[in-house]
């Protein structure tokens, strides 16, 4: 599986190679938004998947169970690949990812905490 993403990342981004050197300061700021919405996420998660009496995981690619080494493997390489896909994208693009990715995390993070899933930190 991890095979297939990275070789689905590799030929999605070749093509936009040329568009990385437009990396603002404002894109610094929107990818730091989502790794931290991203690790607020997978500590939720990690959370959930100790208790597997009272919490089911819902999210795309973790499976019913997740261990926490599936989790925080997961996590990784999805902040990899979000962060790469940004880089690689041209700036018209690259805000509008990173905008959606926060909206949707945000609503993970938002949807976890009102069925009873704390922030450890």
């Amino acid at each position: 599986m991890k095979t297939k993403l990275a070789f689905i990342a590799a030929i999605t981004l070749l093509p936009l190679q040329a568009q990385s050197s437009d990396w603002r300061t404002s894109d610094t700021i929107r990818q730091g938004i989502v790794l931290v919405a991203f690790e607020i996420d997978r500590r939720q998660t990690q959370y959930a998947s100790k208790r597997p009496d009272e919490f089911d995981e819902q999210g795309f690619g973790l499976g019913k169970d997740p261990s926490s080494k599936r989790v925080n493997t997961y996590f990784l390489v999805v902040s990899v690949l979000h962060t790469g896909i940004s880089y690689y994208l041209p700036p018209d693009l690259r805000e509008g990812w990173q905008y959606v990715t926060i909206g949707i995390e945000a609503g993970a993070i938002y949807n976890n905490y009102s069925i009873g899933i704390k922030i450890p930190f």
